[in-house]
């Protein structure tokens, strides 16, 4: 017998022995349902039992004492027919435990149908009817269904689905004497009086109602809601939850929620969901509409987990979850719903990403081996000594090319730590057996960039002419593109750099082997799947600057092995990074003088290209700052100017010139956050620094710091207030970017951290991205699933493939 029925029959009879006075629990004993139910549901308590025990007791506190007296009774007899009645010998309490079977009978007692989870064909009915459209609801037209989509609901499963942003809590049911200002309260009372009066101004109208329990009355003001009188009649009982307020020195309640009791309904002593709305939908309808969609339809839904897996996963049913998501009894089981849902979503994630690196690895892949003699050679050559993490990444990546199974592995590395020398080792190795190379990058001065630094190292070293390396982009022309194709496909390149233009224009290579893929989180699932295709079954490399803690990487780059470079090369100094006073932009500007005349070379980035009055005022732009800083403040210096709206050929130009000296000062935008290496730049002033990310300003500091000066980042705000921003605190504090990207990612979620919306990637459901034990649990059984059963035949898993397909078509961006 469950130890929690065995509980509340012993409140019940408590509750009898005290003449129904509802003390047996404090509070009153609807109070018990908060913890107890969360209890039980553990204990594995069926849930319509609990749902219909704590239905009673929901009310209990508004009854008379016979009326109390029934509802005991009616709960001894659900348990009875539940079989979980815990019979009492005592003859004072014989008339509790002679029970009668009545309608209660057909619900809980009928002999349970033999069902399958997995197999039966009514889940794939329930899903048809789940994906009608909403404007079948009963009490739905077009003008609702059309505000509905607004809000990207559709169907009737979009509307179960349809989460809510925050919970509040009215569970606290309390008498009008005892109201405190600003508490979240339910109250019980009589109206006594409504009118309707328009606001001194006339544009608003006013519904005041005053209502009365046993201990005062009680002021309600409604705005612009004038139809309440209608239905808010005097005399009759309601309950109001909402916000305690407070006008002329009373208390007072505005725009509460409120329902007739005599009419039943939802009870309002709860917590409450709040939605996301648009225009022509309001909280209350929209409450009341999933409402009644999970009444009718979640009883009916079966769970895809397992009740096996449910239990090593450690969380709740699918119907407990999707209920207590929406209208959870305690917060306890909100999150636990929450977690349930971010398990589900963690857990097809990896089993995507886990099938997808499988199938990849199906085919063999061309053995190539770096031989130590040309590796010794390599490193030899170097004008610095490699990071013991740099060899150790090189060691990870020999191994994989060696083992005849196509690589898939993620180099993460801070900003500056080698990430580019590693590539090209490997790409000459490459070479050496035969093989082609391809290298792309998001954008085309990142893309020239590398181009430059791995042409020159091949070139240094011997491992190719100056003919076996090209560098393609959209603004390659056409004269060009078809010589380079022509020599991709003979065999005559042997290393090809560019952008999104290596994938989108029709290029063939002879014997494509290894691809490198620069700043893995600007490119999508299919970008990275369609340039490995180039070859038979390539080996993939793919490189981010972006510290991404472990367990996003986990989840997000779940196909890929993880290979780290969290060391610094040898020499470099750390970049102090300071708090500038915007009243004190002067001072950064004469240590940027300073700095230049000494042979320095400086970034000045602005957040904005350019504004006008309407535009951001207060945040400098770019080119109206350009004019005013070379007239006014550097005019003995040389400044240039780059920013996204220019035109490829005009930023490369401007790049180069700045690389070569030519600009002292670029002024610039956030075209320069990646990849980007001047090692003469020793200072950067970031204007306006407070709009930024925490991962953008680092990204953006690691621009300079790349030779042997001592460095520099002023951070300057947009007004005096902004220097207690956090995130400028945190920059100041350290240069350690995987410390940063774990305060970024707690502060702003996987999304916008790491740019995944524009990859095709969607927000992990209530951000538990954070949850390393949940994330390991779900990837471990992402593991075990495909381990026991890769071609998801069996019934315990045959399901996850149909569901599979919905997380990888909303992962490549096909399906919202």
């Amino acid at each position: 017998m469950f130890a929690s029925i065995e509980k509340i029959t012993k409140f019940l009879l408590l509750e009898i022995d005290r003449q129904y006075d509802n003390r047996s629990v404090f509070g009153g004993l609807e109070k018990i349902c908060t913890g107890w139910k969360t209890e039980a549901l553990i204990q594995g308590v069926p849930t319509d039992l609990i749902n219909e025990i704590c239905k009673i007791l929901a009310n209990y506190h508004f009854l008379d004492q016979s009326s109390r007296k029934e509802s005991i009774k009616k709960i001894f007899e659900i348990l009875y027919l539940s079989g979980n009645l815990i019979k009492n010998s005592n003859l004072k309490y014989s008339e509790f435990f002679d029970t009668k079977i009545d309608l209660f009978e057909e619900k809980f007692h009928k002999e349970p149908e033999p069902k399958n989870e997995f197999s039966n064909q009514n889940l794939f009915d329930l899903e048809k009817v789940l994906s009608n459209p909403v404007i079948k609801i009963s009490g739905i037209g077009k003008f609702r269904a059309d505000a509905l989509s607004r809000l990207g609901i559709l169907t009737i499963k979009d509307l179960i689905y349809f989460f809510p942003r925050k919970h509040e809590d009215f569970s606290n049911l309390s008498t009008i004497n005892k109201l405190n200002y600003s508490e979240k309260v339910s109250i019980a009372a009589v109206v006594k009086s409504i009118h309707t009066r328009n606001s001194k101004g006339g544009k608003q109208k006013i519904t005041e109602v005053i209502v009365e329990d046993e201990t005062g009355n009680l002021r309600i003001t409604f705005f612009n809601q004038p139809f309440l009188e209608k239905s808010i009649k005097i005399g009759i009982r309601i309950m109001v939850s909402g916000k305690v307020d407070m006008y002329m020195g009373r208390y007072m309640l505005t725009n509460p929620e409120w329902v007739e009791l005599e009419r039943g309904g939802v009870t309002l002593n709860r917590i409450f969901p709040y939605y996301s709305l648009t225009k022509n939908v309001t909280q209350k309808w929209l409450r009341e509409t999933i409402s009644n969609q999970i009444s009718l339809w979640v009883p009916k839904i079966s769970d895809f987990f397992s009740s096996e897996f449910l239990s090593k996963a450690n969380i709740l049913d699918l119907p407990t979850a999707l209920k207590n998501i929406h209208f959870p009894e305690n917060f306890e089981l909100k999150r636990l719903s929450e977690e349930r849902f971010s398990f589900q979503d963690t857990f097809f994630l990896h089993l995507v990403m886990l099938q997808q690196k499988k199938n990849w690895q199906k085919d063999a892949a061309k053995i190539i081996f770096l031989d130590n003699k040309l590796l010794g050679q390599l490193i030899d050559h170097l004008p610095f000594s490699l990071t013991n993490a740099q060899k150790k990444c090189i060691s990870e990546i020999r191994n994989d090319m060696a083992s005849g199974v196509p690589m898939s592995r993620l180099v993460q590395g801070d900003v500056g730590s080698g990430k580019t020398i590693v590539a090209a080792i490997i790409i000459a190795g490459t070479i050496k057996n035969g093989f082609q190379s391809a290298v792309m990058a998001p954008t085309g001065i990142l893309a020239e960039q590398l181009y430059s630094n791995i042409r020159s190292f091949l070139l240094t070293n011997n491992i190719i002419s100056q003919d076996e390396i090209c560098y393609i982009s959209g603004d390659t022309s056409e004269k060009e593109k078809n010589i380079i194709k022509e020599n991709l496909k003979s065999g005559l390149i042997k290393v090809a750099v560019g952008t999104h233009a290596l994938i989108e224009e029709p290029v063939e290579f002879k014997n494509l082997e290894f691809v490198v893929i620069d700043e893995q989180h600007r490119f999508g699932v299919m970008q990275r799947k369609k340039i490995r295709s180039k070859g038979t079954s390539s080996h993939l490399l793919v490189m981010t600057a972006t510290p991404i803690p472990r367990t996003l990487a986990l989840t997000i780059f779940g196909d890929l092995d993880l290979s780290i470079i969290d060391e610094i090369p040898p020499g470099r100094k750390e970049i102090k990074t300071l708090i500038i006073n915007p009243q004190k932009r002067s001072d950064a500007f004469m240590l940027i003088q300073k700095l230049v005349q000494e042979g320095s070379q400086a970034f000045i980035v602005y957040p904005l290209v350019e504004s006008d009055e309407e535009e951001m005022i207060g945040t400098n732009a770019a080119v109206n700052e350009y004019d005013r800083l070379k007239k006014e403040v550097f005019p003995d210096l040389t400044i240039g100017l780059l920013h996204g709206r220019m035109k490829s050929e005009e930023k490369e130009k401007v790049m180069m010139n700045f690389r070569k000296g030519i600009y002292q000062i670029l002024v610039t935008t956030t075209v320069i956050e990646v990849g980007v290496d001047v090692p003469n730049a020793a200072i950067m002033m970031i204007e306006g620094a407070n709009r930024f990310g925490l991962s953008q300003l680092h990204q953006l500091r690691g621009r300079v710091g790349r030779g042997d000066k001592q460095s520099y980042c002023l951070l300057v705000p947009e007004t005096e207030d902004a220097i207690e921003n956090e995130r400028l605190k945190a920059m100041a504090a350290t240069t350690d970017g995987f410390k940063l990207a774990e305060i970024d990612l707690s502060q702003r979620g996987p999304g916008d951290f790491i740019g995944l919306r524009q990859s095709g990637y969607k927000e992990i459901r209530f951000s538990n991205i954070m949850n390393v034990k949940l994330i390991e649990r779900a990837r471990s059984l992402a593991k075990e699933v495909l381990e026991n059963d890769p071609d998801f035949i069996n019934e315990n898993s045959h399901l996850f493939k149909i569901i599979m397909s919905e997380y990888w078509q909303k992962m490549i961006g096909e399906k919202k």
